[in-house]
């Protein structure tokens, strides 16, 4: 019996075994189990690969739990390399600039958070200080394994230091290769972590160039989600529907359309993509927004985190996003689900 982790090109072991296992050192754990499971080592029972799941959900939830717990918080979902740890790091204050393009450079696969996508190579943003949520990308695995979080001030509130605070969450990505029970126990901690916050967002992160492999990876995400959060008149089994008062709102946000000449065209398709999708035989009633137009300004430059603007009777910049994100998203919790 296997974890399914193997030690290939694409999963990142070594980062994720060290950061395992300073999680263990600092809360003075046993995640020796954890470890051994990341180096493809196979388990030779049910009860170990059920104590690898306890493992996985014990340490996701530990890494960031002291922050959530009854806090605010903003979940960052998405695939890999979408964009989520570039966005996080910008709402954390993060400055961003386009990279200098290198003449003449020969073309080689690129490690980074941007991927090309026929024949054409994004812009690179490239951060101006020490990110405090790190990246991965599409070509590798990423390197946001166990989740990590940051307390932030409220956006909604002008205040002094001291004053309310929210937490950001940038979540492991969906494609995770660890293997199945790592997946299923970041899904199981992702519940737990959802219901040990006072209050609940999700914006769910999806790159511009999913229209390259005709938005598969929209509807692979749309359909975790909806499985982890389940909207408003979704059949949970049988007859069991579910309501307006439990059921959750996601916002999704379009990464990465900075690079693309017809962006308002591409948004456009992006909704119009979102809305028409129907995984698990439902149609998806999310709102989305263009990320890109909150960090870059109307020249098409990054936009500095501490930098708002209002164009044609709109808001953008890191307040106004942050504020679109806690209003639109709603996750309910009924106390069944925070016991």
């Amino acid at each position: 019996m296997s974890s399914g982790a193997q030690a290939h090109e694409g999963n990142n072991v070594a980062a994720k075994v060290a950061e395992v296992s300073r999680l263990a050192e600092k809360l003075g754990k046993d995640y020796s189990c954890l470890v051994s499971a990341l180096q493809g080592v196979a388990q030779r029972s049910p009860d170990e690969g059920m104590a690898i799941l306890e493992k996985v959900v014990d340490a996701t939830v530990a890494s960031v739990g002291s922050l959530v717990e009854g806090r605010e918080t903003i979940f960052l979902l998405g695939p890999r390399g979408a964009g989520k740890s570039v966005t996080a790091n910008w709402l954390t204050g993060i400055e961003y600039e386009f990279a200098a393009p290198q003449n003449a450079a020969p073309e080689t696969e690129t490690d980074s958070d941007t991927e090309e996508s026929e024949g054409f190579e994004d812009p690179k943003l490239v951060p101006s200080s020490l990110e405090p949520f790190r990246q991965g990308g599409k070509g590798i695995d990423s390197v946001t394994f166990l989740p990590h979080a940051v307390a932030l001030p409220d956006p909604r509130q002008i205040a002094a230091n001291g004053g309310p605070q929210i937490v950001l969450v940038d979540f492991a990505g969906f494609e995770d290769s660890s293997g199945p029970l790592f997946r299923l126990g970041f899904d199981i901690a992702f519940r737990k972590l959802v219901a040990m916050a006072s209050t609940a967002h999700v914006l769910l992160i999806c790159d511009v160039h999913a229209e390259a492999s005709r938005w598969l990876g929209l509807e692979d995400a749309l359909n975790k989600t909806i499985r982890l959060l389940p909207p408003a008149g979704m059949f949970r089994s049988g007859n069991c529907k579910v309501d307006n008062a439990t059921g959750c709102t996601v916002l999704i946000g379009l990464t990465k359309s900075h690079a693309v000449l017809n962006t308002l065209h591409k948004f456009a398709q992006f909704k119009k993509k979102v809305r028409g999708k129907k995984p698990n035989g439902f149609s998806v009633p999310f709102p989305c927004i263009n990320i890109s137009e909150h960090m870059m300004d109307a020249e098409g430059k990054p936009r500095r985190p501490t930098e708002n603007e209002q164009l044609n009777g709109s808001k953008y910049g890191r307040t106004a996003l942050l504020c679109e994100v806690l209003a639109a998203s709603t996750i309910p919790m009924n106390d069944h689900d925070r016991r």
